[in-house]
């Protein structure tokens, strides 16, 4: 373990080398005032937090949240088992989220393509719900009634209807 000005490091190969910083864990480093919790965590962005397997907080003022979570943007959080964040004032929450656009946020699993300035929510790309400054947008929806129960909506030739 490896401490510098201040720094604390504690577990096989833990390094931190800024000011006031701390890296617990197997491999982990942290730097810039950052601290770093967990097996490969790492925190080099200034005033980044990392915890959790494998968790980078690169972006200055980020956190890392989860297993593989990864925060690359300014002020950009990750929380959870492959989410990323790497857009200014962005936030993915969920399995497998991409917030990649300036103050964008997903939450759920596997949402991708995420517009900016929105929140997006949902199970996939082809199922979600998008909310922003100039609309709203729910992908997926069914065509007909057909299996649906009541209080349940369906696009009826663009029309929302309600079952």
């Amino acid at each position: 373990s490896v401490a510098g000005n201040g720094g604390t490091a504690i577990g096989v190969l833990a390094s931190a080398t800024g000011f006031n910083t701390t890296a617990v864990g197997y491999f982990a480093c942290a730097s810039w005032v950052g601290s770093a919790y967990g097996l490969c965590a790492t925190a080099s962005g200034y005033m980044a937090a990392a915890f959790g397997n494998c968790a980078v907080a690169s972006g200055n003022y980020s956190s890392a949240v989860g297993v593989r979570a990864t925060a690359s943007g300014y002020l950009s959080d990750a929380y959870g088992y492959l989410s990323h964040s790497w857009g200014t004032c962005s936030t993915a929450v969920g399995f497998a989220n991409n917030a990649c656009c300036t103050g964008s946020a997903a939450f759920g699993t596997a949402i991708t393509n995420v517009t900016a300035n929105s929140t997006e929510l949902g199970s996939s790309d082809t199922h979600k719900i998008r909310v922003s400054s100039t609309g709203l947008n729910i992908a997926g929806l069914p065509t007909s009634a057909a299996g649906l129960s009541t209080g349940d909506i369906y696009s009826n030739l663009g029309i929302l209807t309600l079952v």
